[in-house]
């Protein structure tokens, strides 16, 4: 995925992509990162996603934050957002491949 030119604030600024803040600066997944690039991509607020997740606005800002969540609050903001952001960390496993 490649950034994208967006008009936030009325001041144009570039915005990275999920894909982009896949990795921090150690090599480990940011999963607020994340979060926070795929909820611009799509134009959601804070409001949007913590009406769909039950829990109040401030608390997606701290969600943003935050290198590790839940798997069960990583598995309602996927379903909310419509994105399966459990593959980040599947990137991350080297199983055979069963298929064959």
């Amino acid at each position: 995925m490649v950034g994208v030119w967006r008009c936030l604030n009325n001041r144009k600024r570039k915005t990275k992509s999920a894909d982009a803040f896949f990795m921090d600066h150690q090599n480990e997944i940011h999963i607020g990162k994340i979060i926070e690039s795929i909820m611009r991509e799509q134009g959601r607020t804070n409001k949007w996603l913590a009406e769909r997740i039950c829990v109040c606005p401030p608390a997606i800002s701290k969600i943003y934050k935050k290198k590790t969540i839940d798997a069960n609050q990583i598995l309602l903001i996927s379903q909310a957002l419509n994105v399966d952001l459990f593959q980040y960390y599947s990137k991350f496993l080297n199983l055979p491949d069963i298929t064959k």
